[in-house]
């Protein structure tokens, strides 16, 4: 200051801040003069460097500020920031068509441990809009190559909706290692990607984005008849974005990555903190990979809008329920928590949701075909072959049905087969099958249901139509028809289930009348009985033993005989022969009338060969016929008396005692008493 002491102490308060004002002002002076002389040394020496120097690049810290709007019109320049604060509320703007720009700072972390956002090149913007404008805002060309690098940029006292880059149209972008500072707030955007008619990408390596509304917005072409002219074919490289908090929890509507439109792109590593929405892919978002991108406090994770599609996220540690919203088609979320491929322990899935969830096969490639898809299994058999077991999936459909079978390749039987017409209705069938000697088994493991095997009817609204409960029992409310022996060992009951008629019916031949038959037999297996219709139609109760018709009976077709016979030649045909038999027979004429009438022991009546006007006299032939002689039975209460004439018969009614209901037989001349 060039006082002594004692002048030192003598100055006001006003007159030392007045004389250390002059003093910086001075060094300024003679720091820019120093820094001066050197630049031109260093550009002017015989080993100068291949960019030149400015004055600044001697004066580390010194601040600098920008009073108007900077613009870069012209191809390949190379500009090199120094170690010091630069603020300014103006632009930072690339031309369109501009092609190779580069920026490079000197540090983006700050100069020391003490200060990470000074010491470095720290860009501090005040405007409204973005501090860095690259390519045709208008959409009208493409701008190709931009290169920045190693700045710290800093928007917290810029406006609500400020951005630090924009870019528009740009091509071969390479944005390395800068610190980006937000407002703390939902408005500013960090990085703003816009392709509208062609795309904009590039290459964002380890670049750290804090206090952003939006870390990383990325949109293109929205509507019309041009389609996918987005933000493209980017690689992000160790991303770091810390969105603003508010009581260490994210505040609503912010975004670290939102996607309107991009196609193409691909994160590796990195980490985005503490968002409402960490990444977000909305309905133009498609073709994108992310892997291993690390998720830290956001409440939703993924949001994937309908209309995104093949999108393909990789990341290890969870996706948090209800963190994954997927309204998209075809994208691919994977985790280590709820997706896992592991050939020591096996393969996880764990559902993401509290829902059915559908996993879909598209099979084929558009042609019209349905095409298989199917697993195979192999017996390991060491190092030198291997037998192929099972073989399990979808068949092929170009024949016109395809089917999901389970096959057994060692006994080449297809065990479970479920057959699909490739169009609705028609025959599609199910088959179940055993191989070698064993059988389809129905409840046979331990542990299976008890309540036996129901069979409905199908349809749209089925009805159980049989069924074999868990002890065996069986009701089939249909027909049953049976090709081979039918063998019980129980007694066979067959039960109307309903108050109509119930029917057996045997049905023998396809194409031409066939004998059938119940068949009676021992205990030994012989044959005592036939019960049997003849092909010819007649029915016969057959002695087995002495092969003869018991009953036999003609059809009205063929004699109309009914024979009963004895099974051998000294048996006897009984009528009401059994004990509680009743005493009483009739023989009928085939017209409701009585024949002949057994009517006990001591009742014999023969109504057929009755006389219609009196008593007559039956008939003996010498054939042994009986018939009616017709010849008058005279009756009265004495015996007859006088001559009487052949043939009479007279029977004595009411005589008196010992003669009452004596018959007389005249002998020509007289009457003979008979009884």
């Amino acid at each position: 200051m060039r006082i002594d002491e004692a002048e030192f102490w003598r100055l006001t308060p006003r007159q030392l801040s007045y004389l250390t004002k002059r003093h910086r002002q001075q060094q300024e002076r003679e720091e820019l003069l120093h820094a001066r002389l050197s630049s031109v040394i260093v550009n002017t020496s015989f080993c100068h460097p291949k960019e030149p120097t400015c004055p600044a690049d001697f004066m580390p810290g010194y601040p600098q500020t920008i009073g108007t709007t900077l613009t870069i019109s012209l191809s390949n320049v190379a500009i090199y920031l120094p170690c010091t604060t630069i603020t300014t509320g103006q632009q930072l703007i690339v031309s369109p068509g501009v092609r190779n720009t580069t920026i490079h700072g000197c540090a983006y972390q700050g100069g020391s441990n003490a200060s990470g956002t000074a010491g470095g090149t720290v860009w501090v913007y005040t405007g409204s809009s973005a501090a860095v404008v690259v390519g045709d805002s208008t959409y009208a060309q493409d701008t190709k190559g931009f290169r920045l690098d190693n700045i710290n940029f800093n928007t917290a006292s810029a406006g609500s909706s400020a951005s630090v880059f924009a870019f528009y149209r740009v091509q071969e972008i390479d944005l390395r290692n800068v610190y980006l500072n937000g407002n703390q707030s939902t408005g500013q955007t960090g990085i703003y990607l816009d392709g509208t008619g062609n795309y904009t990408g590039g290459t964002f390596d380890s670049d750290t984005l804090n206090g952003f509304g939006t870390g990383v917005y990325m949109t293109g072409h929205l509507s019309g008849s041009v389609v996918g002219d987005y933000s493209n074919a980017s690689t992000f490289t160790r991303l770091h974005i810390v969105c603003p908090t508010s009581g260490n929890n994210p505040v609503a509507g912010t975004y670290g990555v939102n996607i309107a439109a991009a196609d193409g792109n691909t994160w590796s590593g990195g980490d985005i903190e503490s968002c409402s929405t960490m990444f977000h892919l909305g309905a133009n978002a498609v073709n994108n990979t992310i892997l291993g991108l690390r998720n830290e406090n956001s409440t939703i994770q993924y949001q994937a809008d309908s209309g995104s599609s093949y999108n393909s996220v990789v990341t290890g540690g969870t996706f948090f329920t209800g963190a994954l919203v997927d309204n998209g088609s075809r994208n691919s979320f994977w985790d280590a928590f709820h997706r896992t491929a592991n050939g020591i322990k096996g393969d996880w899935y764990a559902s993401q949701i509290d829902a059915t969830v559908i996993n879909h096969l598209r099979l084929g490639i558009g042609t019209g075909t349905v095409r298989g898809l199917q697993w195979e299994s192999a017996v390991d058999q060491g190092t030198s072959s291997n037998v192929n077991n099972w073989l399990w999936g979808l068949t092929d459909g170009a024949g016109g049905a395809t089917g999901w079978i389970y096959q057994d390749l060692i006994n080449n039987t297809i065990r479970l087969l479920l057959g699909q017409n490739n169009a609705a209705g028609g025959n599609n069938q199910t088959a179940l099958n055993a191989a070698g000697t064993g059988n389809v088994c129905f409840q046979c493991s331990a542990n299976s249901g008890t309540g036996g095997v129901a069979f409905s009817s199908g349809g749209a609204t089925p009805t159980t139509v049989g069924a074999v409960d868990g002890s065996g029992n069986a009701q089939f409310n249909g027909t049953l028809q049976v090709g081979g022996v039918t063998t019980h060992v129980g007694s066979v009951t067959v039960k109307n289930q309903a108050n109509a008629e119930i029917d057996m019916t045997l049905w023998a031949g396809s194409s031409a009348a066939q004998s059938e038959a119940f068949i009676y037999k021992n205990y030994a297996g012989t044959t005592q009985w036939y019960m049997v219709n003849k092909s010819t139609n007649d029915w016969a109760l057959n002695s087995a033993v002495g092969n003869l018709d018991s009953f036999k009976a003609y059809q009205s077709t063929n004699s109309g005989d009914t024979y009963i016979n004895t099974a051998n030649a000294t048996g006897v045909v009984r009528i009401n022969y059994e004990t509680g038999a009743s005493p009483y027979t009739r023989i009928y004429d085939g017209a409701g009338n009585t024949e002949a009438y057994f009517c006990g022991a001591t009742c014999l009546q023969f109504p057929g060969i009755k006389n219609a006007t009196q008593a007559s006299i039956p008939r003996l032939d010498t054939s042994g016929y009986m018939t009616n002689s017709n010849v008058g039975l005279g009756t009265g209460t004495s015996s007859p008396g006088g001559s009487c004439t052949p043939p009479a018969i007279y029977l004595n009614t009411s005589g008196t005692s010992g003669a009452n209901n004596n018959l007389y037989v005249c002998s020509g001349t007289a009457w003979i008493a008979v009884k």
